[in-house]
């Protein structure tokens, strides 16, 4: 690659020209500066520290100005062998990650252009190296994220090694493989880590993409000295091994925010522990981005646009339900709304928008906490789950008065959570007039964008999809397998939806107290389609396979394959 032109102070030009900054902000920056040469790498910096200008933006204009591609490392997929070419104290010195290796070529992500550093990436590499400009932060976070595999392993294998039977948690091989650990998790896209002890070893298991795949095995005598270390971190008691206990822990990498929940839970071979991980910094928070069927999307903008009723996301735990609710939030959050949520925990916060997290141990439930809400002149309340009778009946009342309340709650398909309030006890002349719709959703693993092929379905496949034979050309897709996908043919999650919307013949069922089934058709002739078709329709995009949708909304008994 060519080196980049000669310049001096014209990159603060070129930004004017581009209207990313203005000529006195320029001016302002540059005032009483020491630097010996207003290069474009000493302008952005001044830019940057007087905050004219953001560090992605500054990065994508320099990469313009050089005439050099920009790359967002948050939205790439590392290739391991490009990782193993550089070492990581090499990146770190000078603030550059390897991401794309060819047998001659090697793509690597630079916070500035160095031609001695390019030299001896050549050397070290022996191929031609590939210049992409990058922000400092996303580069530091990706070494943090993409180098913790190894750390991970070489840690694991100095706690084995070193043979510490009476290990403390404050030790640093501890300390190390504890924080290495979580890295590696967030880094492999893992939603949770299981740490669980065995007859004769520990194993260290993520949930990648729903779906649980080991990483490790340990040795079992290291078990209390890991533990003690992430109750540390998540201030619990670690002289207690016989109760369960619940905690968090807060976790930064580089600008990305992160929320861990750790469970404790006493075994016959000692405690296990899980890690569920939230990314504060990578939730969608936008409907527009939930691949809700154009259907599903217009109608849902209906229902939650009313002044008042209840409406519910239902689903399993960990299918998005919150995510979902929030995103609703997010699309009615206006200034002019007065919108109050309690929750169990508060997951992630929201501008304008006041949260409210439940204390048990102080008398703070659900129930006390709607009704001092409701005198709180609310327009909108988010209720993080209706588990119980009293919530159920004070979030009735709530919608009858005027307020558009949303929540969750745990059934197999939207329309059995019409029935669902009624089952908790709350009558159904009172059920009846509140609920307004219910959304239910599941998520199934995406068909990897690297390595999506078309494959012919098969007859049993057209006649499921009722197909003509003499159709025009029409495809499924499946992954092939590609190190981004680690050879799964999946990468991410989707969500399949169903949305029953409360119509005037649904409620005169409820009042009847109708079987679901009768409410199912009504709920037919208003557009209600079932999860399976959503996700049928969404296997014709290539969005996930057949067998994923059959997975996630049939028994084992009802599977075929190829």
């Amino acid at each position: 690659m060519s080196p980049p032109r000669a310049t001096r102070i014209d990159f603060g030009r070129f930004l004017i020209d581009r209207k990313i900054i203005r000529e006195d902000q320029l001016r302002l920056a540059i005032k009483g500066t020491r630097a010996p040469e207003l290069t474009p790498d000493v302008i952005r910096d001044l830019l940057l520290d007087k905050g004219v200008i953001n560090e992605e933006d500054a990065a994508r204009a320099l990469a313009e100005f050089y005439g050099l591609p920009y790359v967002d490392l948050r939205h790439t997929v590392f290739d391991p062998l490009a990782i193993e070419k550089v070492n990581v104290d090499f990146s770190q010195k000078n603030t550059l990650i390897p991401f794309l290796l060819s047998s001659k070529e090697i793509s690597v992500a630079f916070k500035s252009y160095d031609f001695s550093v390019v030299d001896q990436l050549k050397q070290m590499t022996n191929c031609e190296v590939l210049v992409h400009l990058a922000s400092k932060s996303r580069i530091a976070e990706s070494i943090e994220l993409q180098y913790a595999a190894h750390m991970t392993e070489a840690a694991a294998a100095h706690l084995d090694l070193s043979r510490i039977v009476e290990a403390s948690e404050q030790s640093e091989p501890v300390q190390q493989f504890s924080d290495a650990l979580i890295l590696d998790a967030i880094k492999e896209r893992a939603s949770d880590i299981h740490i669980e002890p065995q007859d004769k070893f520990i194993r260290v298991r993520y949930r990648i993409d729903g779906v649980l795949e080991e990483r490790l095995k340990l040795d079992l005598r290291l078990l209390p000295a890991i533990i003690s270390r992430y109750k540390v971190m998540a201030s619990l008691d670690i002289a207690e091994s016989r109760r369960p206990q619940d905690g968090r822990i807060r976790y930064a990498i580089g600008t990305r925010e992160f929320d861990l929940r750790m469970s404790c839970l006493p075994t016959t071979v000692g405690e296990k522990i899980v890690l569920r991980i939230l990314d504060k910094s990578g939730v969608n928070l936008n409907l527009d981005n939930m691949y809700l069927s154009k259907s599903n999307y217009k109608r849902m903008m209906r229902v939650i646009s009313s002044s008042n009723g209840i409406f519910f996301v239902t689903g399993p735990t960990g299918s998005g339900k919150t995510t979902t609710c929030y995103a609703a939030l997010n699309y009615l959050n206006t200034i002019e709304k007065n919108i109050v949520t309690i929750e169990d925990p508060v997951e992630y916060r929201l501008p304008i928008v006041n949260q409210i997290q439940v204390h048990h141990e102080i008398g703070l439930d659900f129930p006390k906490a709607l009704r001092s809400v409701l005198r709180q002149d609310p327009d909108i309340v988010l209720v993080g789950e209706i588990r119980d009778l009293e919530t159920a009946r004070i979030a009735a009342q709530a919608a009858l008065t005027g307020h558009l309340v949303l929540s969750t709650l745990h059934t197999n398909n939207a329309v059995e959570a019409v029935l669902r309030l009624v089952d908790i006890g709350v009558e159904p002349f009172l059920v009846a007039p509140t609920v307004i719709g219910v959304l239910g959703q599941r998520l199934v693993r995406k068909v990897c964008r690297h390595c999506r092929r078309p494959y012919e379905p098969s007859p049993q496949e057209q006649a499921y999809f009722r197909i003509e034979s003499s159709a025009t050309e029409f495809h499924l897709f499946r992954g092939a397998g590609c190190p981004a996908c680690r050879r799964s043919g999946y990468m991410g999650r989707v969500a399949l939806h169903e949305l029953c919307v409360v119509t005037n013949a649904i409620r005169e069922l409820i009042m009847e107290n109708a079987p679901m089934s009768e409410i199912e058709k009504a709920a037919t002739k208003s557009g209600y389609r079932n999860m399976r078709f959503d996700g049928l329709k969404k296997a014709i995009l290539g969005l996930t396979t057949l067998q994923e949708v059959l997975r996630m909304t049939t028994t084992q008994e009802d599977y075929f394959m190829d």
